[in-house]
């Protein structure tokens, strides 16, 4: 079944174009047909400016972190795991196999936007303005919020799902890491 051309969509064509993937988007598109070559493509973008954020976001702080006391004026990392030979590409190698994850979840959302599953607006005039913007945003945290909070509690409650998806996140947890990795 092949979707309607909507908001959405035409805004997530501009956002592939802005960044360069009108040929991945041709490919895919030609490879797998126009649906799912689209939702290929939005994953693929999806997965290359986590990843870029990712190695962004981490060399940044580990610059800062590693001349904290010139930059802030006290010094933030005391050593830790994170300096133990290999500890680092540990941390990314655990990271990047998140992202690879991570990055499935929004197409997932865009699929269920497109296909009429759930209701999401681009305009607020279509909600009720600002006001109404701003009471659903903070609604809408604090339920995202509540659930984070019973997931990880799940996730350490459940022995089968601490020891084989969650112990992974505390693998690196000291008092003293400050790994961005």
């Amino acid at each position: 079944m092949q979707l309607q051309e909507n908001e959405f969509r035409t805004f997530n064509r501009w956002l592939n174009s802005l960044i360069g993937l009108d040929g991945v988007a041709d490919w895919a598109e030609g490879q797998y047909g126009v649906e799912i070559g689209y939702f290929i493509t939005i994953y693929l973008r999806n997965l290359t400016a986590a990843t870029v954020l990712y190695y962004l976001l981490g060399f940044s702080w580990t610059w800062l972190v590693s001349r904290s006391e010139s930059v802030i004026g006290m010094k933030v990392f005391k050593g830790g795991d994170v300096k133990k030979k290999g500890s680092v590409l540990d941390q990314i190698m655990l990271a990047q196999m998140s992202i690879f994850l991570y990055a499935g979840l929004p197409v997932l959302d865009e699929w269920l936007i497109e296909s009429g599953y759930t209701k999401c607006y681009m305009h607020l005039s279509e909600i009720g303005g600002l006001g109404a913007y701003i009471v659903m945003t903070v609604v809408y945290f604090l339920l995202v919020e509540v659930g984070i909070y019973w997931m990880h509690r799940t996730l350490h409650e459940n022995e089968f799902l601490y020891r084989n998806i969650h112990a992974l996140h505390h693998k690196y947890n000291t008092p003293d890491t400050l790994s961005p990795w």
